[in-house]
């Protein structure tokens, strides 16, 4: 079990970049076909991961990633995230225009994270958000650094978005829980966030720790009530 902390994952976006060699037989697949198969995989390795097998995810999550490759080598579109098309494109040259610099701020911002030069990171990811303001995944980053910085508030903005975006986002959903209560002393918002995340985690341990810090806060409300309570009086 985890203890009460953000959980510091980028998540979704794997690097532009990579060698990784695409069978054979993918390569007869059309575009949509070879993106379909990068979600299977995407989301198998979700499954493995919520399961504990990281050996297994990271197999999953290499071979998305190696489907995507493939499709920007051949200079095929695609847009950002495991399948995910944003609700509306430019066609043409401000379209290629437009996925070239994507590419570049995603590219900026995970290298920016790793080197732990978070604003440069933060900098880029709204860049990559102007290019794409549809994808969860973009707005999940973006959160992560702005927790790393402290900036509460506005990691909760876009926490927000990103379950505006995808209502099954369960870290997002845990993040804000511990984001209300932690920091932003919301106790009851963080028991809002933390039940939401209990319907959506998978793993048996996470959810009962979870369950025990949503108890723990009914007792601390509880507590605070008959406080003003006493005090009215």
């Amino acid at each position: 079990m985890r203890n009460k902390m953000i959980i510091f994952i980028i998540a979704g976006l794997l690097p532009v970049m990579g060698t990784m060699f695409v069978q054979a037989q993918e390569k007869e697949l059309s575009r949509e076909e070879i993106l379909q198969k990068s979600t299977e995989h995407f989301r198998q390795g979700e499954k493995f991961y919520n399961q504990g097998a990281f050996a297994r995810a990271d197999e999953e999550f290499k071979k998305a990633q190696e489907l995507l490759n493939y499709l920007q080598q051949e200079q095929i579109s695609v847009k950002p995230g495991i399948g995910e098309l944003p609700v509306s494109s430019v066609k043409g040259k401000n379209s290629q225009e437009k996925e070239i610099n994507y590419d570049d701020y995603l590219k900026k911002a995970l290298e920016s994270s790793k080197t732990g030069d978070f604003e440069t990171a933060i900098s880029n990811y709204l860049k990559a958000i102007e290019c794409y303001p549809n994808n969860a995944d973009l707005h999940y980053n973006l959160a992560v650094e702005y927790l790393r910085t402290s900036q509460f508030d506005k990691a909760a903005k876009e926490l927000s978005k990103v379950i505006q975006l995808n209502p099954e986002y369960k870290d997002a959903y845990y993040n804000l829980g511990v984001l209300h209560e932690s920091y932003l002393g919301n106790w009851k918002l963080a028991k809002f966030y933390y039940s939401q995340y209990v319907k959506l985690a998978k793993r048996e341990a996470d959810v009962n720790e979870v369950k025990s810090w949503i108890r723990q806060i009914d007792k601390k409300i509880r507590l605070e009530k008959k406080g003003s309570q006493a005090s009215d009086r």
